[in-house]
């Protein structure tokens, strides 16, 4: 589905109603990361907030269930995900929808919600931004579990570097 093209009428920026839809990315559908992974939680949230990656997998499970889309109401989600029943455009839940379109997990056309189901990893400014343990932590998940990476990647030998065989290099079996 092509992407809508952006609502400027300020009347829609908040609907009653919103029309989940599947945003579908030939390249997150091969190499995205379900938003509701535990990658997902460990790393994007102090990026996204824990209001927005609710609602992310608020509407990711709705898409599990309903693949086409389905509609909701969105002072009735708001209520049931603790952020009350208010629609203003500055309520928690309309803010957390603008930054999942900010971020580029979703798209919004008035009241028709485009959402992907699989997102990218982290860019490597955004993970420079977590805490020092996380980014450890991210770093060694790009290493060795990145989206992509089929079994582990040898390490690039440098030219006109000789390596030597050694036989006790391999762990023996017990």
């Amino acid at each position: 589905m092509d992407k809508p093209k952006p609502v400027a009428d300020k009347k829609t920026l908040v609907a009653e109603q919103l029309h989940v839809r599947p945003w579908d990315d030939p390249i997150l559908k091969n190499l995205g990361i379900d938003a509701r992974s535990p990658y997902v939680e460990q790393y994007w949230l102090s990026i996204l907030g824990p209001s927005t990656l609710l609602l992310l997998r608020r509407l990711c499970t709705g898409l599990e269930h309903q693949p086409e889309g389905y509609s909701l109401v969105s002072a009735e989600l708001s209520a049931a995900m603790g952020l009350g029943s208010k629609g203003g455009i500055n309520s928690p839940f309309w803010r957390s929808v603008s930054r999942l379109c900010r971020f580029r997990m979703a798209h919004r056309s008035g009241e028709i919600l485009q959402v992907h189901q699989k997102i990218p990893p982290l860019t490597r400014t955004q993970a420079e931004r977590l805490p020092s343990h996380l980014q450890r932590a991210h770093e060694n998940w790009t290493l060795h579990h990145r989206p992509g990476r089929v079994g582990p990647q040898p390490v690039p030998t440098p030219p006109n570097v000789a390596i030597k065989e050694n036989s006790d290099s391999h762990p023996k079996a017990a």
